[in-house]
């Protein structure tokens, strides 16, 4: 007000706010204005002036009129405020304490608040009335109607409608009729047929009186083959500047700078989204109140990322990324396989690799083997094995399973067979005898006879019972004895009975094999002679047809 008695410029007067000033009591409590003052002491409700006039007896005297809904409400209303265009306090009074109810507790009212300014520059107040939110008073429409009586009695004097004026105002009513029939319904009722709203510049406003201009005013407006959809952000609500809420093309294509929230989203087609930079663009989001994951591809990169973020936007944690190049999953922490953690680099310190490599010491390998597997396969690579010479076996041969033996007065055992949690059955032992220089051997330890069997350096075979050949048919006892099977007997029963080769006095001897007929000498002649063959010894003659035949066996002792 100060700026227009000075300056003596023009002030389009645009909406007045209601306030509680700040107190949460009843009706026992006022607020006092103060010159000073800015803005209200607690605004709870703004909205643009339903109606702003000069007063007819009084021309210094300016009415500001607002009128709230029912459905507007639930404070006290203790003092008003008057603001122009830029949104600045012009004025500020207050009223007597009065509670404003809002349908939600049961009951309603609209209510009317008027603010009367007396102002000597009342001239320079521009009546600016936007007439999307009038609501008409019945003050103003007593007067209206008086003044259209006037208009058609054409005396002002007259009180009394004659019949003429009556017919003439009949036509009239019945024209106006018509023309509100054609117009659409300024609160509430139906709309019905096609509503066309042509020209080369349309927009569709909608504005939501609970909220402030700047976040319950929206237009809709065609543009270049595509409908959008605003949001304003300017103070006077003229989209000066506002949000671009979304956009559709012809196609129905639909763009928005925003997120899509809906609680089943289906499309047959690709949803393409752009790189993520840090714009809040060009990812998919999960969750939004307390749990937020987000999957999007890394702009700089290419990479593919799944986040998961805290309620203030913050990075909790990310899981894994897909690396865009070599298509490698790497994971930000160990994963856990149905509650079984793998093994890797970070928590085995050195692990087998087909390069190589060794075991710590007090550790080992352990495998379990089902019937007709192989516990430890050993291949060729290509055309480089494992085989060769013998006589290269201590030289640049390379061995399935190689034991290191450092020291030499211990003996170092290359496999052990077990019965777990009851015996060990056997086991081999490699020793190097005692020094650099001695000849080490191979000792099998069976059951529970240690060094059972021991091969030597060179050659040697030493073992502790006796060694069987040939499925038992022969013997080599430990006491030297040989057992033949073809003898029945073992080697040295058979050499005492021997005796030197001879047989012992008194001997009995015994056919060794059945008789053999040799030779022939004829006994119609004067003379003849037949031999029998060693050892053959004679044991009869056969007579035949004047020829005698020499009978013969071999003979053994016992």
């Amino acid at each position: 007000m100060a700026r227009t008695l000075v300056s003596n410029t023009m002030v389009p007067l645009t909406e007045m706010a209601v306030g509680d000033g700040g107190i949460d009591g009843g009706a026992d409590a006022d607020v006092m204005p103060s010159a000073a003052q800015r803005a209200l002491v607690r605004e709870r409700h703004r909205r643009p002036l339903n109606r702003l006039v000069r007063d007819e007896k009084n021309p210094s005297i300016v009415i500001a009129e607002i009128y709230l809904p029912e459905e507007v409400g639930g404070w006290w209303s203790r003092e008003l405020g008057l603001y122009d265009e830029d949104g600045e306090l012009f004025a500020v009074a207050n009223v007597p304490p009065s509670y404003k109810p809002v349908l939600a507790e049961g009951s309603g009212r609209g209510q009317f608040f008027r603010m009367m300014l007396i102002h000597k520059a009342a001239g320079n107040i521009v009546l600016k009335i936007d007439p999307a939110v009038v609501v008409a008073t019945r003050e103003y429409v007593d007067e209206q109607v008086t003044a259209v009586r006037m208009a058609v009695t054409g005396d002002a004097d007259k009180r009394y409608a004659t019949k003429e004026s009556v017919a003439a105002l009949s036509l009239h009513v019945d024209e106006v009729h018509e023309i509100a029939a054609d117009a659409l319904p300024r609160s509430g009722g139906v709309v019905t047929g096609i509503v066309d709203i042509s020209g080369t510049s349309n927009e569709l406003l909608f504005t939501d009186t609970a909220q402030p201009i700047t976040v319950g005013r929206f237009r809709v407006v065609p543009s270049n083959g595509s409908l959008i959809i605003d949001r304003n952000t300017a103070a006077k609500g003229d989209f000066s500047t506002y949000v671009r809420v979304c956009a559709i093309d012809g196609n129905g294509n639909m763009s928005t700078p925003g997120g899509v929230v809906a609680d089943l989203f289906k499309t047959r087609a690709n949803v393409n989204l752009p790189a993520h930079n840090d714009d809040g663009r060009g990812f998919v989001e999960f969750g939004g109140d307390t749990v937020i994951w987000r999957l999007f591809m890394n702009g700089p990169t290419g990479d593919l990322l799944l986040n998961s973020y805290n309620t203030d936007g913050t990075n909790r944690h990310q899981p894994f990324y897909i690396d865009y190049v070599s298509g490698k999953v790497v994971f930000g922490s160990r994963p856990s396989f149905n509650g079984a953690t793998p093994w890797d680099s970070g928590n085995l310190p050195n692990p087998l690799t087909t390069d190589g490599g060794s075991l710590s010491a007090n550790r080992g390998l352990s495998f379990g083997v089902g019937y007709g597997r192989g516990a430890l396969q050993v291949s060729s690579n290509g055309t480089d094995s494992i085989g060769g010479a013998f006589v290269e076996w201590d030289k640049s041969r390379s061995p399935a399973l190689q034991i290191d033996c450092p020291w030499n007065q211990a003996a170092y055992m290359g496999i052990r067979w077990t019965q777990w949690g009851t015996r060990h059955l056997a086991a081999i032992d490699c020793y190097a005898g005692g020094s650099d220089a001695t000849v080490p051997y191979i000792s099998m330890h069976v059951g529970g006879r240690v060094n059972a069997f021991t091969f030597g350096g060179s050659g040697t075979l030493v073992a502790q019972g006796d060694i069987h050949a040939g499925n038992g048919g022969g013997i080599l006892a430990g006491n030297g004895n040989v057992y033949m099977s073809w003898a029945g007997q073992w080697l040295s029963t058979y050499l005492t009975g021997l005796a030197g080769g001879k047989a012992g006095a008194g001997a009995i001897c015994q056919w060794n094999t059945e008789i053999t007929e040799f030779g022939g000498v004829s006994t119609g002649s004067s003379s003849g002679q037949a031999d029998l063959p060693a050892p053959y010894v004679l044991v009869g003659l056969r007579n035949g047809f004047y020829t005698h035949y020499l009978r013969a066996v071999q003979l053994r002792n016992q």
